[in-house]
């Protein structure tokens, strides 16, 4: 009845945040990740993350399910509210977008983003780590020197374990420090149980 249709969408939502913590965590391709395209969707993300998102998803999906499968004054109700709910965040967004103040305020920074196209085979190769670090390092120093004020590596960039590597961390803090730029970076790190 009506309380699956309330049911699914927080069934949904608790079967990806579980995937995204669970044994090492999968937190990719979230159904909420399908509305970034979708302007005064996406904006709700903004208040109820992008699990909210997906619940969002979730809900005008079951709500649609719903309704092919009843008839009558329950049909009639579930469009009426799925309608409701879809109508209210997109007006809601479109209203935030319009506003411009997401864009006006603040002040704006140059990001750079390095990605050195290293193949996922040469990354754990004995012979290849200094070569990789040193082509991120080079590649951040350009960077910088055209006006970045923030750089971002790719997920898992670095060619050894942050967390295990004290040479590595210096390396990484120093290059941070010289440059007086953040550097966001991706390691992997050794799961245990």
């Amino acid at each position: 009845g009506i309380r699956g249709l309330l049911f699914a969408p927080a069934a949904w939502v608790a079967t990806e945040f579980s995937r995204g913590v669970l044994l090492g965590g999968f937190p990719w391709v979230l159904l909420g990740s399908s509305q970034v395209t979708v302007l005064p969707v996406a904006q709700l993300a903004s208040v109820v993350g992008v699990y909210g998102v997906s619940g969002l998803v979730a809900l005008i999906n079951a709500t649609i399910a719903y309704a092919t499968l009843t008839t009558g004054r329950r049909r009639i109700a579930a469009i009426a509210t799925g309608a409701v709910v879809l109508v209210a965040t997109a007006v809601w967004g479109t209203l935030r977008i319009a506003d411009g103040t997401l864009t006006r305020v603040g002040t704006p920074i140059r990001v750079a983003m390095i990605q050195a196209n290293i193949p996922q085979e040469d990354k754990w190769k004995a012979g290849e780590a200094r070569r990789i670090f040193t082509t991120y390092i080079a590649m951040t120093r350009d960077a910088v020197k055209r006006g970045a004020e923030f750089v971002i590596w790719p997920e898992s960039a670095t060619p050894f374990m942050f967390e295990r590597d004290p040479v590595g961390q210096e390396a990484l803090r120093a290059l941070a420090r010289d440059l007086h730029v953040p550097i966001l970076f991706g390691s992997d790190q050794e799961v245990t149980q």
